[in-house]
């Protein structure tokens, strides 16, 4: 978990929705160990803070999406247009990493908390596409319910955006700076 609207996010003024790792999905991997830790750490300062009032805050637990890979070559479309962005930079990330030589392999960086609040419309995020892991999509259906129970006014339409995950960021990274013309 990176952005912090990846992994929680106030939906009213006493409720926050806070992504979680269980202890067998940390056991699973280095990286899903990691964002336990960092979401957990987040937690235990959540669950002791309280508003100007004095009421605690409400937290409701989110479930974070299964790890999807990416793997292009050095020609694949996609690798070539995250390469323009290193060129664009001299050759390097922003933190001085250079461009990786070989096939290029990393773990999509998806979310349930990047969802975007409309008028009436929750658009939320889900994964899971014919043949892929059956997790995914139980987790796709457990993280539309945790949004129509905190959204109960609004309808819920999970929108696949996978592409949207590839090029740094969910709906609400990618909508958050878009101004209406004045």
């Amino acid at each position: 978990a990176a952005h912090a609207d990846e992994y929680c996010r106030f939906v009213d003024e006493d409720t926050v929705l806070l992504a979680e790792v269980t202890e067998e999905e940390a056991a699973e991997s280095p990286v899903s160990a990691e964002n336990k830790r960092r979401i957990d750490a987040a937690y235990e300062i959540l669950k002791n803070e309280t508003l100007p009032d004095g009421r605690p805050l409400k937290i409701v637990r989110m479930p974070f999406p299964e790890h999807l890979v990416f793997r292009g070559s050095q020609d694949n479309p996609t690798v070539m247009g995250w390469k323009q962005f290193f060129d664009e930079n001299g050759g390097v990330a922003f933190d001085g990493t250079p461009w990786p030589e070989g096939d290029y392999c990393f773990i999509n960086s998806c979310s349930y908390c990047n969802f975007l609040v409309c008028n009436d419309v929750v658009l939320g995020q889900r994964y899971w596409h014919e043949g892929m892991d059956p997790k995914i999509k139980e987790k796709d259906e457990r993280a539309k319910a945790v949004l129509e129970s905190v959204f109960p006014g609004r309808e819920v339409t999970m929108l696949d955006t996978y592409y949207l995950n590839l090029f740094g960021g969910g709906v609400h990274c990618w909508t958050k700076n878009v101004a209406l013309p004045q």
